[in-house]
Formats: structure tokens, sequence, C-alpha cells
């Protein structure tokens, strides 16, 4: 069998999605989740003549058209007159990504640092979390009667709490899928009704692969990595408040072994081709780790026109699906001024801004927006053309037809099926992929790699 490549892990928070105030016991990660009321809110962005003080906002970005914050300085300006802000924007050119999240991992620990900060890089956002460098933003999300959770995607933005506290704001977020087409499904036998979490889907696939007289290297590009199998459970697996890891669950080496079942099918692995978004002739499936916008909007033009898509989400234990956000924002603990930034985050996130980034060329806004709106602006604009409301440049849409019109309601109510959320996991997936792949590569038993992984990765988070 073939070498098995580093894997990027997934970190599951399951969560319900709840429209009433009140607490919830959290599947994994935090132990209780807190739900923002809806009664009698709206989502208006009310000008505020009253806040005054000054603002220190930081971010890391690849240039400065691509700054979030950029985007949303007047509009500030214009809802908070009175309040002052100094960008600090640092670009991939000026510093190496992780030099730039230690630097500010360095500051805030020291009781320093901006008032608000992106979390990125190898830090770990749970441990930061556990160790109180943001503000709490749950009183603040709770009171604000003009701010609606209903118009977002509530598990996602739940997925930023820690013990029942909000401390952090993703701004955006993906999900993981396969993708094929009614022609192959149709052809293969496949049967998505059986789709109903990570293990089942995975087995289907392995059923119709070695049932399908095709090369075996050409049955699923692209294959799904191998952390998957363990964190798209969507179990208790990490407990940070005790520094505790248990992998000693039947779900976990079931999904790990079919994991294993695909890639021993396969005698080539099929590597990720950036040219090639969607999957190719010779794939009966492909995998994206990153689904977002663009994705639909790329499968609308290039497959719509003549096949219906076909998305096979990866399902965590519940049945349900689990995001993913590398676009993290947290408020320095230390910071003097949490009801501005608050604010500001509130800001980024907001339809209104959102709508008016996420279309454009350069837009912060690369994978899925926070706000439903958002999404279906981006979505209309391609079909419909839109007008740029800072330019006045009017642009032509593509048009849609039943294959497009079907793939954005089925990506839409995929949105709605997400219940939790995957914050940063690298540092965890590189320590993960040490212990198991060798289990992968056939020298050691699954339960010998998961206790190696498990004794490691609970030294990890107790540091």
């Amino acid at each position: 069998m073939k070498k098995v490549l580093s894997t990027i892990l997934a970190l599951v928070i399951t969560l319900s999605i709840f429209t009433a105030c009140g607490t919830e016991v959290d599947k994994v990660e935090n132990t209780t989740v807190t739900q923002y009321t809806t009664k009698g809110k709206t989502n208006e962005l009310v000008p505020d003549e009253t806040a005054t003080g000054t603002l220190v906002v930081s971010e890391y970005l690849y240039d400065l058209e691509s700054s979030y914050y950029i985007y949303s300085l007047d509009m500030y300006k214009e809802l908070y007159p009175n309040v002052e802000i100094e960008l600090d924007l640092t670009t991939y050119a000026e510093m190496e990504w992780n030099s730039y999240f230690d630097k500010i991992a360095t500051e805030v620990m020291s009781g320093n640092g901006p008032d608000i900060f992106k979390v990125g890089g190898e830090q770990d956002v749970y441990k930061m979390m556990k160790s109180g460098v943001f503000a709490d933003l749950t009183p603040y999300f709770e009171n604000d009667m003009a701010f609606d959770v209903s118009k977002y995607n509530e598990a996602v933005l739940y997925g930023g709490q820690f013990e029942g506290k909000q401390y952090i704001v993703p701004m955006e977020y993906s999900f993981k899928t396969f993708f094929s087409t009614k022609e192959v499904i149709d052809e293969i036998g496949f049967d998505i009704e059986k789709c109903t979490n990570y293990y089942n889907t995975m087995e289907e696939i392995y059923r119709v692969s070695k049932e399908n007289v095709l090369d075996t290297s050409k049955q699923i590009c692209h294959p799904p990595n191998l952390g998957y199998s363990l964190f798209h459970a969507g179990l208790n697996t990490f407990d940070y408040s005790n520094n505790k890891v248990d992998f000693n669950n039947d779900i976990i080496k079931g999904n790990i072994e079919i994991t294993k079942d695909v890639y021993d099918l396969m005698e080539t692995y099929i590597p990720y081709n950036n040219d090639s978004l969607i999957f190719g002739k010779d794939c009966l499936f492909d995998h994206q780790y990153a689904v977002q916008v663009a994705t639909i909007l790329e499968l609308n033009r290039e497959v719509c026109t003549k096949d219906e898509v076909v998305l096979i989400p990866s399902r965590n234990s519940s049945g349900g699906i689990t995001a993913e956000s590398s676009t993290l924002f947290g408020v320095n603990a230390n910071s003097d001024n949490v009801q501005n930034a608050y604010n500001f985050l509130k800001l980024q996130v907001h339809p209104e801004l959102q709508n008016r980034a996420s279309h454009k060329p350069s837009s912060p806004v690369s994978f899925i927006p926070l706000s439903y709106e958002a999404v279906q602006t981006v979505l209309d604009a391609a079909s419909k053309g839109f007008v740029d409301p800072d330019t006045g440049v009017e642009y032509k849409g593509r048009g849609s037809n039943e294959n497009t019109d079907k793939l954005e309601k089925d990506f839409f109510d995929l949105l709605r099926e997400i219940d939790g959320l995957d914050m940063m996991y690298m540092p965890k997936s590189i320590l993960f992929d040490e212990m198991i792949i060798p289990y992968f590569n056939d020298e050691i038993t699954l339960d010998e790699g998961l206790q190696n992984a498990q004794d490691k990765l609970e030294l990890y988070i107790s540091e």
C-alpha cells in the first residue's frame, strides 16, 4: 500500500440550532452552549454617536485589498463617528504566517496587543480560549436588540464558544462533500440514502468502487484525508477543560478502518489538482475538503449545463454536517474597548457589508458568508448579474437552468444541516497523523495507533 500523505485534521463541535435563550449540553469540546434570544430583535445597523475611544485592530492577510476591515471602515465611521480606528495590517510579503500569529499571541499573553486580532497559524484556538486571552462576547450578543442570530448560520457562530462563552467570531466557513453527477450515480447504482454518516458513505463508495469494472486508480479523486475518519464522528473526543482525550470508541475505529479499506482499494493516489476544481472524466467521485460558494458557482458553470450535480456531504455520527473555519477573530481580554470591538466584529458579518464585499474579485469573503442573505446575494449575482455598489460597473450574469437552480437549493439545504464547527486543527493533525499513519501502512494495529495518538494528544492539550 502507498504511504499515506500528511492529512488535515478536523476538530468537531457538534451543536444543535436553537432560537431560544438558554444552554444545551454539547457533545464535544464545550460542556455547554449558550443560544441567543431572537424575540423582538432586528438585524438593523443602528448608529451610536455616544460611543467613543480608539480601537486597534490587527489582521494578517494576502494583500491589503483582501482585508475584512478595509471594506467596513467607512460604514463603521458612519455608525460610530466618535470612535477612532487604528489598523495594523500585515501582509504575507511582510512576515511569515506563524511568525505573525506568534507575535500577536506573545503581545496578548503579556497584557498588551490590539483590541481585535485574527487567530491562525499553528495556534490552537481551544487552548487559547481556555487560557483566558479572549474577552467574553456572550452578553454583547445576547443583549444586542439589533442582532438577530437567526439571520446567520447559528451552529457556526456558536462554534466560537467555549464552556458557554463566546470568545471567537467566525467570519466565514466551508464544509466537506463528495461530488458526482446523476448520470454517474445512476449508472453505478450508488445508494445515496445509505449515506447517513461518514462510515456508511465510505462503505457505499467502497462497494461501488469494488463492484464496478474500472481502473482502481480512477475510482475516487482526491480521497478524504485520514483525520476525517476521526473528527467527522462528532463524538466527545477532546476535553480541554480536563485535559483528556478519548479515542476508545467503536465509531471512531470503524471510520478509520473503512477509510483504510478505500485507500487499500486504490493503487494510485490522485493528488489534488488546482486546475480542476471538480471531478474529471475518470472519477466516479471527487472529494472537496473546502466547499464554498465559489465551488457551487463553478459546478453551475462547468457541469450543470449538461448534467445534474449530486452533493454527498461527509456527515458526522448524528447525521449532521460539520463546518470548518480558519477566518476567526477575537477580542483581547485586556481591551478597554470591548463594546466598540463587538460593534466592529458584528459589522463584519452583517449582510449589508458581506453583500458589498462577497461578490468582488478581491473579496475577503472567500468561503461561505456567515449571513444567509449574503450567500444568496453571491449566488444571485452570478446568475442574474449585479452592479458593483462602489464603482457602478455592471456585470452580466451567466443565467440559470433547472440543474443550477436545484444545485443551489441543495446547497442551501445543506447549510441548514450544519450542526457543528471545527476551528484551527493543524497542530493536532500533525500529531494524530504521526501516530495513525503506521496503522495505514500495516506496521501496527489500530488499537496501538489510537492509544499512541491519545497519549500524545493528551500531553499536547495539557501543555
